[in-house]
């Protein structure tokens, strides 16, 4: 697809760009057209976007509430300075952020089928408080594995469904504001090599489960997978302490929600 431009919007749409140009949030819960196409975020993320005459987005970026977006999201193998902020809304099929370097995201609250990040890079936090995540196949209901997170990585209030894998699977992350799992935080996975995966990953701040609940019918305990905590500030992919720490090799089982 091309080079989207004004022309081409709907007036919801219209209205996701002004407010971009403004830097305001824009509250779509209960618009009577709440839908944005994926292609839309995706151009104006990557300033691909046709913007018109001398108009520039500002810089705090994109900041949407309670869209409905009806297509997969695909985010994958792209460079932004932007934050996005993408805050209750729904999407049809997966948030896919797969090789991308951004600022910062914000989808708390997001509905989707699953996200795949896999060797994303952030300069401060990935959000998803209140997600609900439910992966419509063998993968994790959320995917990390080799992202390196320059702030945390939240899931307070969280639910992540697995009907066939893991709920969450995060192998070798490093996240220099730590890993929170709290908040009622759910998680539900089929995966024989346990529901919470953090094998190799390296934290600079605490890993936090208090009242979490995880489940895995296929095994007699949940199984978690922990991670260690790094002892230096981490800085993403820019500075790496040597003698990097590691979790060990073996599952921990964990029995109802550990601290």
């Amino acid at each position: 697809m091309g080079r989207l431009t004004m022309g081409d919007l709907t007036d919801t749409e219209r209205a996701v760009v002004g407010a971009l140009g403004t830097g305001t949030w824009l509250d779509l819960g209960e618009h009577r057209d709440p839908v944005v196409r994926a292609e839309l975020i995706r151009q104006l993320a990557a300033g691909w976007f046709a913007w018109p005459g001398d108009e520039l987005p500002d810089p705090r970026g994109i900041r949407l509430r309670g869209a409905r977006i009806p297509d997969v999201l695909d985010l994958s193998e792209m460079e932004s300075s932007l934050p996005l902020r993408l805050v209750d809304c729904q999407v049809s099929g997966p948030v896919l952020l797969i090789g991308s370097r951004l600022c910062t995201v914000d989808m708390s609250g997001l509905e989707a089928g699953g996200v795949a990040a896999q060797e994303l890079r952030l300069e401060r936090s990935l959000l998803l408080r209140r997600a609900r995540l439910r992966a419509t196949s063998s993968y994790a209901a959320l995917h990390l594995g080799g992202s390196d997170l320059g702030g945390r990585l939240d899931l307070g209030g969280a639910e992540l469904i697995s009907p066939e894998g893991s709920a969450l699977g995060a192998s070798n992350l490093r996240a220099g504001g730590g890993v929170f799992l709290t908040e009622g935080f759910r998680a539900e996975g089929r995966g024989e090599l346990g529901t919470v995966r953090l094998p190799g990953a390296e934290l600079g701040g605490q890993l936090n489960m208090s009242g979490a609940r995880v489940t895995n019918p296929k095994l007699r305990e949940p199984a978690v997978l922990p991670a260690r905590r790094r002892p230096r500030r981490h800085r993403a992919r820019t500075r790496r302490p040597p003698g990097p720490h590691r979790a060990a090799e073996g599952p921990a089982a964990a029995r109802g929600a550990p601290g």
